[in-house]
């Protein structure tokens, strides 16, 4: 089936060619042939689950790794303000400011880093 799909028959086709081109003594052709419209019906579901699965692992893997950039820049701007607040560059209100921080938020995230 996917030696078929691969060149560009539909799904559909390609399960008929896969079931057609099985062996004449192979032992599961009698029954793919006798069951050919259930065999279709399940390897379509299977087919469109496991390409949902996919579509769905690579659009979750994606927002994750912008999760994580935007993570890792809000940190990183952050260890930046703390460090311009400890050098007496900006006050406290300026840095919470900046992050959209209350002055309290701020200082406890001043604190932990």
């Amino acid at each position: 089936v996917r030696r078929n799909r691969s060149v560009g028959n539909k799904i559909e086709n390609s399960i008929d060619l896969a079931i057609d081109e099985q062996p004449d003594d192979s032992l599961i052709k009698p029954f793919l042939i006798k069951n050919k419209a259930e065999v279709k019906s399940m390897f379509i579901t299977e087919y469109d689950e496991q390409r949902a699965f996919a579509e769905t692992k690579a659009e979750g893997w994606i927002e994750g790794r912008e999760e994580g950039r935007e993570e890792g820049r809000a940190e990183g701007g952050l260890a930046m303000l703390v460090r311009l607040v400890k050098d007496g560059l900006l006050t406290v209100t300026q840095a919470a400011d900046k992050v959209n921080m209350t002055v309290p938020e701020f200082e406890a995230a001043m604190h932990a880093i």
